[in-house]
Protein backbone atom coordinates (compact mmCIF):
# COMPACT_ATOMS: atom_id res chain seq x y z
CA UNK A 1 0.00 0.00 0.00
CA UNK A 2 2.72 2.38 0.89
CA UNK A 3 4.23 2.49 -2.72
CA UNK A 4 1.11 2.41 -4.52
CA UNK A 5 0.21 5.67 -2.72
CA UNK A 6 3.21 6.83 -3.71
CA UNK A 7 2.96 6.04 -7.27
CA UNK A 8 -0.58 7.72 -6.79
CA UNK A 9 1.14 11.19 -5.45
CA UNK A 10 3.87 10.82 -8.14
CA UNK A 11 1.61 10.22 -10.87
CA UNK A 12 -0.27 13.14 -9.67
CA UNK A 13 2.78 15.28 -10.32
CA UNK A 14 3.46 13.91 -13.85
CA UNK A 15 6.02 11.26 -12.61
CA UNK A 16 4.70 7.56 -14.14
CA UNK A 17 6.54 4.91 -15.20
CA UNK A 18 10.25 3.84 -14.67
CA UNK A 19 10.40 8.12 -13.99
CA UNK A 20 9.42 7.30 -10.44
CA UNK A 21 12.98 5.35 -10.34
CA UNK A 22 15.23 8.08 -11.55
CA UNK A 23 17.65 9.67 -8.99
CA UNK A 24 17.21 13.18 -8.60
CA UNK A 25 20.38 14.58 -9.76
CA UNK A 26 19.35 13.69 -13.10
CA UNK A 27 15.72 15.98 -12.96
CA UNK A 28 15.31 19.26 -14.49
CA UNK A 29 14.65 21.95 -12.09
CA UNK A 30 10.83 22.08 -12.48
CA UNK A 31 11.68 18.39 -11.87
CA UNK A 32 12.90 18.83 -8.56
CA UNK A 33 10.45 21.30 -7.68
CA UNK A 34 7.68 19.05 -8.15
CA UNK A 35 9.48 16.44 -6.37
CA UNK A 36 9.58 18.74 -3.31
CA UNK A 37 5.85 19.46 -3.38
CA UNK A 38 4.88 15.79 -3.19
CA UNK A 39 7.33 15.16 -0.77
CA UNK A 40 5.55 18.08 1.65
CA UNK A 41 2.26 16.62 0.50
CA UNK A 42 3.08 13.73 1.90
CA UNK A 43 4.08 14.77 5.55
CA UNK A 44 1.96 13.95 8.52
CA UNK A 45 1.36 17.56 9.40
CA UNK A 46 -1.88 19.15 9.85
CA UNK A 47 -0.35 22.66 8.91
CA UNK A 48 1.43 23.86 5.75
CA UNK A 49 3.00 27.20 5.53
CA UNK A 50 3.70 28.08 1.95
CA UNK A 51 5.18 30.69 -0.20
CA UNK A 52 4.46 31.00 -3.82
CA UNK A 53 4.33 27.06 -4.29
CA UNK A 54 2.90 27.48 -8.06
CA UNK A 55 6.49 29.47 -8.93
CA UNK A 56 8.69 27.85 -11.71
CA UNK A 57 5.58 25.30 -12.08
CA UNK A 58 3.47 24.78 -15.61
CA UNK A 59 -0.14 25.04 -15.76
CA UNK A 60 -0.35 21.29 -15.46
CA UNK A 61 1.55 20.96 -12.64
CA UNK A 62 0.18 23.91 -10.66
CA UNK A 63 -3.80 22.27 -11.55
CA UNK A 64 -2.17 19.16 -10.02
CA UNK A 65 -0.59 20.85 -6.89
CA UNK A 66 -4.37 22.58 -6.78
CA UNK A 67 -6.06 18.94 -6.37
CA UNK A 68 -3.26 18.39 -3.82
CA UNK A 69 -3.68 21.31 -1.74
CA UNK A 70 -7.65 20.81 -2.05
CA UNK A 71 -7.74 17.27 -0.71
CA UNK A 72 -5.08 17.65 2.17
CA UNK A 73 -6.97 17.23 5.28
CA UNK A 74 -5.45 19.63 7.36
CA UNK A 75 -4.65 23.21 7.29
CA UNK A 76 -2.96 25.33 4.80
CA UNK A 77 -1.57 28.84 4.78
CA UNK A 78 -0.25 29.91 1.67
CA UNK A 79 0.91 33.45 -0.20
CA UNK A 80 0.29 33.82 -3.91
CA UNK A 81 -0.31 35.99 -6.56
CA UNK A 82 -1.85 32.75 -8.50
CA UNK A 83 -5.40 33.84 -8.54
CA UNK A 84 -6.30 29.85 -10.05
CA UNK A 85 -4.60 28.45 -7.50
CA UNK A 86 -7.10 30.76 -4.75
CA UNK A 87 -10.22 30.02 -6.58
CA UNK A 88 -9.15 26.55 -6.57
CA UNK A 89 -7.65 25.96 -2.89
CA UNK A 90 -8.71 28.69 -0.47
CA UNK A 91 -11.96 28.78 1.23
CA UNK A 92 -10.65 32.06 3.43
CA UNK A 93 -8.91 35.25 1.98
CA UNK A 94 -6.38 37.24 4.72
CA UNK A 95 -5.99 40.51 2.93
CA UNK A 96 -2.73 43.02 4.17
CA UNK A 97 -3.07 46.00 3.20
CA UNK A 98 -0.88 48.77 5.14
CA UNK A 99 0.33 46.25 7.76
CA UNK A 100 -3.05 45.68 8.98
CA UNK A 101 -4.64 42.24 8.06
CA UNK A 102 -8.37 41.79 7.26
CA UNK A 103 -9.79 38.28 7.12
CA UNK A 104 -12.91 37.43 4.01
CA UNK A 105 -14.76 34.20 4.66
CA UNK A 106 -15.39 32.00 1.46
CA UNK A 107 -13.71 31.68 -1.41
CA UNK A 108 -12.10 34.18 -3.41
CA UNK A 109 -14.97 34.97 -5.78
CA UNK A 110 -16.95 36.14 -3.01
CA UNK A 111 -13.86 38.46 -1.36
CA UNK A 112 -13.92 40.38 -4.94
CA UNK A 113 -17.68 40.43 -4.54
CA UNK A 114 -17.54 41.89 -1.33
CA UNK A 115 -14.57 44.10 -2.38
CA UNK A 116 -16.47 45.42 -5.66
CA UNK A 117 -19.76 46.02 -3.85
CA UNK A 118 -17.99 47.11 -0.58
CA UNK A 119 -15.17 49.31 -2.06
CA UNK A 120 -14.55 50.62 1.94
CA UNK A 121 -14.87 47.43 3.05
CA UNK A 122 -17.11 48.99 5.74
CA UNK A 123 -18.90 45.23 5.47
CA UNK A 124 -16.75 43.02 4.15
CA UNK A 125 -14.05 41.32 6.51
CA UNK A 126 -12.97 40.87 9.72
CA UNK A 127 -10.71 43.14 11.09
CA UNK A 128 -7.91 42.46 13.07
CA UNK A 129 -8.80 43.76 16.85
CA UNK A 130 -11.60 41.31 16.68
CA UNK A 131 -14.31 43.73 15.56
CA UNK A 132 -16.77 42.22 13.02
CA UNK A 133 -19.19 43.89 10.64
CA UNK A 134 -23.01 42.90 10.80
CA UNK A 135 -22.37 41.53 7.52
CA UNK A 136 -19.06 39.78 8.71
CA UNK A 137 -20.39 35.73 7.83
CA UNK A 138 -22.28 36.35 4.98
CA UNK A 139 -21.93 34.11 2.20
CA UNK A 140 -21.89 35.08 -0.94
CA UNK A 141 -22.38 33.13 -3.99
CA UNK A 142 -20.15 33.31 -6.63
CA UNK A 143 -21.20 34.51 -10.12
CA UNK A 144 -22.93 31.30 -12.55
CA UNK A 145 -19.56 32.47 -14.85
CA UNK A 146 -16.76 32.07 -12.31
CA UNK A 147 -17.95 28.69 -11.75
CA UNK A 148 -18.64 27.78 -15.68
CA UNK A 149 -14.75 29.46 -16.18
CA UNK A 150 -13.37 27.17 -13.14
CA UNK A 151 -15.27 24.10 -14.61
CA UNK A 152 -14.04 24.87 -17.91
CA UNK A 153 -10.44 25.50 -16.77
CA UNK A 154 -9.86 22.14 -15.02
CA UNK A 155 -11.39 20.39 -18.04
CA UNK A 156 -8.55 21.98 -20.24
CA UNK A 157 -5.94 21.52 -17.59
CA UNK A 158 -6.78 17.68 -17.15
CA UNK A 159 -6.66 17.34 -21.20
CA UNK A 160 -3.37 19.29 -20.67
CA UNK A 161 -2.02 17.00 -18.12
CA UNK A 162 -2.74 13.61 -20.53
CA UNK A 163 -1.23 15.20 -23.34
CA UNK A 164 1.89 16.07 -21.48
CA UNK A 165 2.12 12.74 -19.98
CA UNK A 166 1.96 11.64 -23.91
CA UNK A 167 4.21 13.42 -25.12
CA UNK A 168 6.75 12.62 -22.37
CA UNK A 169 6.52 8.78 -22.98
CA UNK A 170 6.87 9.70 -27.03
CA UNK A 171 10.11 11.66 -25.98
CA UNK A 172 11.23 8.13 -24.17
CA UNK A 173 10.30 6.10 -27.08
CA UNK A 174 11.78 8.48 -29.51
CA UNK A 175 15.03 7.67 -27.58
CA UNK A 176 14.81 4.39 -27.64
CA UNK A 177 14.35 4.19 -31.47
CA UNK A 178 17.18 6.59 -32.15
CA UNK A 179 19.35 4.23 -30.00
CA UNK A 180 18.32 0.96 -32.08
CA UNK A 181 18.30 2.73 -35.55
CA UNK A 182 22.13 4.25 -34.72
CA UNK A 183 22.77 0.58 -33.94
CA UNK A 184 21.94 -0.46 -37.27
CA UNK A 185 23.26 2.09 -39.51
CA UNK A 186 26.45 1.40 -37.24
CA UNK A 187 26.46 -1.95 -38.65
CA UNK A 188 25.53 -1.10 -42.26
CA UNK A 189 28.72 1.12 -42.17
CA UNK A 190 30.75 -2.63 -41.64
CA UNK A 191 29.03 -5.37 -44.32
CA UNK A 192 31.38 -7.99 -42.45
CA UNK A 193 29.15 -8.12 -39.62
CA UNK A 194 26.53 -9.41 -41.79
CA UNK A 195 27.40 -13.66 -42.51
CA UNK A 196 25.20 -13.90 -45.16
CA UNK A 197 22.95 -11.57 -47.52
CA UNK A 198 19.53 -12.95 -45.44
CA UNK A 199 20.94 -10.86 -42.43
CA UNK A 200 21.50 -7.68 -44.56
CA UNK A 201 18.07 -8.15 -45.92
CA UNK A 202 16.75 -8.61 -42.41
CA UNK A 203 18.56 -5.63 -40.88
CA UNK A 204 17.54 -3.35 -43.95
CA UNK A 205 13.76 -4.58 -43.26
CA UNK A 206 14.23 -4.19 -39.60
CA UNK A 207 15.90 -0.66 -40.31
CA UNK A 208 13.02 0.30 -42.32
CA UNK A 209 10.26 -0.75 -39.77
CA UNK A 210 11.86 1.43 -37.26
CA UNK A 211 12.02 4.66 -39.45
CA UNK A 212 8.83 4.09 -40.36
CA UNK A 213 7.89 3.57 -36.75
CA UNK A 214 9.72 6.96 -35.51
CA UNK A 215 8.14 8.89 -38.20
CA UNK A 216 4.70 7.71 -36.48
CA UNK A 217 5.56 9.19 -33.27
CA UNK A 218 7.45 12.15 -34.61
CA UNK A 219 3.84 13.05 -35.91
CA UNK A 220 2.27 12.34 -33.07
CA UNK A 221 4.68 13.96 -31.19
CA UNK A 222 4.24 17.41 -33.73
CA UNK A 223 0.61 17.16 -33.49
CA UNK A 224 0.14 16.95 -29.20
CA UNK A 225 2.49 19.66 -29.06
CA UNK A 226 0.49 21.63 -30.85
CA UNK A 227 -2.76 20.80 -29.35
CA UNK A 228 -0.58 21.49 -26.41
CA UNK A 229 0.18 24.60 -27.12
CA UNK A 230 -3.19 25.75 -28.04
CA UNK A 231 -5.11 24.35 -24.85
CA UNK A 232 -2.01 26.38 -22.87
CA UNK A 233 -3.10 29.66 -24.45
CA UNK A 234 -6.52 28.88 -23.49
CA UNK A 235 -6.18 28.22 -20.10
CA UNK A 236 -3.46 31.07 -19.98
CA UNK A 237 -6.78 33.63 -21.56
CA UNK A 238 -9.23 32.33 -18.70
CA UNK A 239 -6.43 32.65 -16.10
CA UNK A 240 -6.66 36.43 -17.48
CA UNK A 241 -10.14 37.01 -16.84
Amino acid sequence: EPEQRLRHILGGFLFSGDDVRKPISVLSGGEKARVALAKLLMQRSNVLLMDEPTNHLDIASRETLGDAMSEYPGTICFITHDRALIRQVANKIIEVEKGHPMLFPGDYDSYLYRKQSKPNLASGGVFPQGKTTSNASLVVRPPQKRSDDEELRRTLTRKLRRLNIRVDEINTSLEIFSTKISKLEKKFTNPEKFTDSNQLVAAGEQYQQLKSEEQLLMDEWERLSLEAETLDGELQALSLD
